[in-house]
């Protein structure tokens, strides 16, 4: 038998199993709330959950009601949809225009197929848990459902007439400025949970002090190619792929060691703000690390006695950092290692991993910074990039300089983001 429409009530190929009994709803171990319209008294709809005393908050008039969800830990952690709580987990008032005119997987809300779309039941499922496909189904016989996970009209549910196709609900972003502006940059915006890792390593630079004394920040182990050019710290600077590196997401950018270099359209002498000659730090991860001798995961040299570059040289594995001097300083490395290099007045130091190396060496005064644009993946030799590296980086970071405990704090935020990005998308 085919599909036919009587009004707004889409009539298919239903089974009798899902067709002969409503299920239990208030018993179903998903549910975190279950609550009908008609049973709201004194400004509460209580939450049918078996054993739950909670309830729904509700005020406003018929069929203009503002509802709030209990403020706890699990109603926040539930809330994936971002419907009954802001981005930052501030609460937030949800109306009736809202539940009944978006798709919400974790709110499903029972309403009438034509105006005024009064709503008869609202549920919320708990953080993490989902229903079977024969509950889904159930879950749209029941609750009148039109569309819920995808963009496909379920046989089982109804057409309504304020919904034409899936409505997906944008949630109301609170956070930090830096970060929005960030997300405001990036063609292809993360998931929320990225958007939450971003926020809480940009935040968490800001409470170390380290944030304010950045010229460019750049993670590249993010989700989208477009979004790994870009500058964290400011609207400047975004970097330019040479040679189409590889682009790998959660982790790097990877070189060839032949063809590839990055340029990050950053010119120290006439661009840095916080970055100074005598007033510097520098910090890299390299994710994937190469023995090939005479080869720079980054830098820039004016000429051959006044540079700022980091040389990956021989197995084992060895850093040799200049920064405007031709005196270097050597430190060995293995994947996965922070190497940091600071300078204040004379003195440079070697950070790994954060900490400080144990490592110092003191320099002549030189003039002027690099007159020429910082390169990675490569060293700009005077306009052009040299000793390409084959290595994979991760993050680079480029500022005034950091105290010892800024170091570790810049190391610990981006380790953590690192050690936790897998899971965001």
């Amino acid at each position: 038998m085919g599909v036919q429409t009587i009004g707004f009530r889409k009539i298919g190929l239903r089974s009798s199993v899902i067709g002969g009994s409503e299920i239990n709803w208030a018993a179903q171990p998903e549910v975190l709330f279950y609550g009908l319209y008609s049973e709201i008294s004194g400004g509460r709809m209580p939450n049918k959950v078996l054993g739950a005393t909670d309830y729904l908050t509700v005020t406003g008039v018929a069929g203009s009601e503002n509802y709030q969800c209990p403020n706890t830990a699990a109603y926040i952690a539930a809330d994936t949809d971002y419907i009954w709580f802001k981005t930052d987990a501030s609460q937030r008032t949800t109306t009736t225009a809202e539940l009944v005119g978006y798709d919400l997987p974790r709110t499903p809300v029972k309403y009438d197929d034509t105006s005024p779309y009064q709503i008869r039941a609202i549920m919320i499922l708990k953080a993490g848990m989902n229903f079977s496909t024969v509950v889904y189904n159930k879950l749209y016989w029941d609750f009148w459902l039109p569309i819920l996970r995808d963009n496909v009209i379920n046989r089982y549910g109804r057409i309504k007439e304020n919904r034409l196709g899936q409505s997906l609900w944008t949630p109301e972003e609170i956070g930090d400025a830096d970060a929005l502006a960030l997300f405001a940059r990036m063609d292809v915006q993360p998931t929320q949970a990225l958007k939450d890792l971003i926020t809480t390593t940009i935040v968490g630079l800001k409470a170390d002090g380290v944030w304010t004394k950045g010229d460019a920040l750049y993670v590249r182990g993010v989700h989208d190619v477009q979004a790994s050019r870009l500058n964290w710290i400011k609207n400047l600077h975004y970097s330019t792929y040479v040679g189409s590196p590889t682009f790998v997401p959660k982790v790097g950018i990877r070189g060839d060691g032949t063809n590839h270099s990055i340029n990050l359209n950053f010119i120290p002498k006439t661009q840095a703000v916080k970055m100074g000659l005598e007033d510097l730090s520098i910090m890299i991860m390299l994710t994937e690390i190469s023995g090939t001798a005479g080869r720079y995961p980054f830098g820039a040299v004016v000429a051959s006695t006044s540079s700022i570059r980091v040389n990956h040289i021989t197995l084992p594995n060895s850093c040799r950092g200049y920064i405007n001097s031709s005196t270097y300083i050597s430190h060995g490395i293995t994947a996965n290692t922070y190497l940091g290099i600071n300078r204040l007045g004379i003195t440079d130091r070697i950070y790994s991993n954060g900490a400080y190396a144990g490592i110092t060496a003191d320099h002549a005064s030189f003039a002027e910074q690099p007159g020429i644009t910082l390169m990675e993946l490569a060293y700009n030799s005077v306009g052009s990039p040299t000793a390409k590296y084959p290595g994979l980086i991760a993050v680079s970071w480029y500022g005034g300089s950091l105290t010892d405990a800024q170091h570790l704090a810049l190391y610990t935020r981006i380790k953590y983001f690192y050690d936790h990005v897998g899971a965001t998308f």
